[in-house]
């Protein structure tokens, strides 16, 4: 089995989170995850709300940076609601404030970022995610070892 590192969809206020998403992006792939930023990976022109729900459907995780124009942004409440719909829970939300954070992610894993500790952050999220990763993986290759179907 390929050791192919996590895909990672980053959620952002075009404004005043586009440069931390273009940085958590860089961070993300020193760690081995793999990771889509609007600004850097969409395709052609065409349908944005299609090509956006096939990138929430397919990624492995869904990291949802909130700042302060995040509560206004009707692109990213898209995205969220996009990343519910399909279960792709935040692994961790780096948030700038706490109250920037929407009430739908109150109960999960966030970190309070600045912009001097943000990559330290995004490392630690990406090595996390990169290590959760190598588990499945592995656990993959021992359930195909196991399976007297794939020996015969």
């Amino acid at each position: 089995m390929d050791d192919v590192g996590p895909l990672v969809f980053i959620s952002y206020q075009g404004q005043d989170g586009l440069a931390f998403a273009i940085k958590a992006k860089h961070i993300l792939i020193s760690c081995e995850c793999r990771a889509w930023v609007w600004e850097d990976d969409h395709g052609s022109p065409g349908d944005v709300q299609l090509e956006m729900v096939d990138n929430i459907a397919d990624c492995d995780y869904f990291l949802d940076i909130c700042t302060s124009g995040s509560a206004e942004s009707r692109g990213q409440e898209y995205e969220r609601l996009q990343a519910w719909k399909y279960d792709k829970i935040p692994p961790a939300i780096l948030a700038f404030n706490d109250s920037f954070i929407p009430r739908r992610w109150g109960g999960y894993d966030r970190y309070l970022v600045s912009e001097d500790n943000f990559a330290g952050k995004c490392q630690r999220v990406g090595e996390d995610l990169r290590h959760q990763q190598r588990l499945v993986n592995r656990a993959a290759e021992v359930r195909e070892e196991d399976d007297p179907i794939e020996q015969a």
